[in-house]
């Protein structure tokens, strides 16, 4: 449909150019203004009137998909939280294993 009204508005802009449109002979300029038959157009798209099968189950997992990677944003948020608040703390002191491996 969106295509459909985009063509319209190019051929208003040709029109308004100075192009000559013509008839289906290709040889007789066409007269008064050039309409897209939009009703015809919705009629003749199968995409609209015999819609895919999978639309339904492929929107599921765009749904899905979505809930899953607003989850990984909340989860990563909370974590830099997390790492920018640990930065603040002073230094811990070191463990009695890494003071031996230092020694």
């Amino acid at each position: 449909m969106g295509y459909g009204i985009i063509t319209q508005e190019l051929i208003d802009i040709m029109m308004r150019a100075g192009v000559t449109f013509y008839q289906p002979d290709g040889q007789t300029p066409r007269t008064g203004p050039v309409r897209v038959d939009l009703t015809r157009l919705i009629r003749r798209d199968t995409l609209l009137t015999h819609p895919p099968a999978n639309v339904t189950d492929g929107l599921r997992v765009l749904g899905w998909a979505d809930e899953v990677l607003d989850v990984l944003r909340r989860v990563i948020r909370l974590l830099a939280r997390e790492v920018a608040l640990a930065s603040l703390l002073p230094p811990a002191e070191p463990h009695p294993t890494q003071l031996r491996s230092m020694a």
